[in-house]
């Protein structure tokens, strides 16, 4: 386990035993990653849309209903359902309002894709595993972004100019999404992976919620602003006669409007945000929307057990049961991890995690992570490398049990152990 008191990218190879163990034993068989109605591959380039309920890409010449249908590749701005996850049997097409981050994410990949087609070639580009370029801000992605404005955007292009320093300041603030070269004119799409890009993407998703809290909060305090103001209050004057007595009268009797401040505000319903949940890669599947552990809860991804009996009668009921029903839990087993890596749920929800569940990079304060599999009996050790950390920061490295808290240092319990990279301080409790 480890938990990061800095901006510090953490490196974990493979752990070992010294113990003869076979994770195969205990690992379920690997879950299908069919692509599309036609059991395909994925096509880098080509206009895919991922499924918002089974998490599988389909392309777009497999459509069975959607008609007349185009638009750029990378798209992540919508909401696609398709035949097998529809209520009624029928593919659904929504888009959803597009952001500059959206946009400039859209924008960087397909430029990417196509710097990377005229370098190598169209039959090559899978094979590449390099950084992505830079493209200058004014010279090429502006431009880019101003020619298929139709395509990256559901509003208008504004005539003005002014959206030209909201998409450098968009480039410059999400440090998730988005590379900046030393000169700070030139970006580059920090994903190297362009396949992962869709609507599913953690860091998508998180930059999406990000707009619509703050989107929220204004609109919450200008309601406050409303009613502090008493503008109810305000109107063009009485309209019949003995109309303004009547207003004293209900005021005075206590039946008018209160002008405290955030009285009667409507507190909107709690949305789930991107960063209640990760969106992983476990044993082959793709997109799973994994809760993150918290106090007081852990979340464990299961699958149906083959091996249970009379299994298929729990499967017609579930078919044909059309109202809420708890899941039986006995014909369910845990997934296990077929190698050791970080567990991509079982940390804090602030730490990001790369792709391959090995690298993570910290952030201010104190947080940990924990590994994917326990250890119960036996000798046992796990190496790591420190990639970068700043000089007046440290880090913590240890054992910790199931209950050690993830938004506390490893040994601020009894249930964690741990060693201090600085001076060398062990702590437990």
């Amino acid at each position: 386990m480890l938990n990061s008191e800095s901006n510090t990218p953490f490196k974990e190879p493979k752990q070992e035993s010294s113990t003869n163990f076979n994770d195969s034993l205990y690992s379920p068989s690997d879950i299908s990653t069919s692509v599309c109605y036609c059991n395909g591959e994925r096509k880098l380039g080509g206009l895919e849309v991922q499924c918002s309920g089974c998490k599988r890409w389909f392309h777009q010449e497999c459509f069975k209903d959607l008609e007349n249908f185009g638009g750029l590749p990378f798209m992540v701005s919508y909401m696609f359902c398709c035949r097998g996850c529809s209520p009624e049997n029928k593919e659904k097409w929504n888009i959803r309002s597009t952001s500059y981050s959206s946009m400039a994410v859209m924008a960087l990949a397909n430029m990417t894709l196509e710097y990377f087609v005229k370098q190598y070639g169209i039959s090559n580009i899978s094979s590449i595993k390099g950084p992505n370029p830079f493209f200058s801000i004014d010279q090429e992605i502006v431009q880019y972004m101003d020619k298929n404005w139709e395509y990256l955007s559901t509003t208008p292009k504004r005539q003005k100019k002014t959206w030209h320093q909201t998409i450098l300041k968009i480039l410059q603030k999400e440090t998730e999404l988005f590379l900046q070269d030393s000169k700070g004119c030139s970006f580059a799409l920090k994903e190297k992976d362009l396949l992962r890009i869709g609507p599913m993407h953690e860091s998508i998703l998180q930059s999406r919620d990000a707009a619509e809290r703050e989107a929220n909060s204004l609109q919450i305090s200008e309601q406050q602003i409303y009613h502090s103001l008493n503008l109810e209050n305000f109107s063009d004057g009485p309209k019949t006669r003995g109309a303004s007595k009547r207003k004293a009268a209900t005021s005075n009797n206590g039946e008018g409007l209160d002008t405290k401040i955030n009285l009667n505000i409507p507190l909107q319903k709690k949305a789930k945000m991107a960063s209640e949940f990760a969106t992983v890669t476990i044993n082959g599947q793709s997109g799973i929307d994994f809760p993150f552990n918290r106090e007081g809860y852990r979340y464990y991804l299961v699958e149906k057990d083959p091996n249970i009996l009379n299994r298929d009668r729990f499967d017609r009921e579930e078919v044909n049961n059309t109202r809420a029903v708890q899941i039986p839990s006995h014909i369910h087993r845990i997934v296990i991890p077929q190698i050791v890596t970080l567990s991509p749920n079982d940390r804090a929800n602030q730490l990001i995690l790369d792709a391959d569940n090995l690298t993570l990079t910290g952030c201010d304060g104190y947080s940990s992570v924990r590994a994917t599999h326990s250890v119960g009996h036996g000798k046992w050790y796990f190496e790591m490398e420190f990639l970068s950390q700043p000089g007046d920061s440290h880090v913590r490295v240890g054992w910790a049990q199931a209950f050690s808290p993830l938004q506390a240092c490893i040994g601020y319990s009894k249930f964690s152990y741990s060693w201090r990279s600085k001076r060398g301080t062990v702590f437990n409790d």
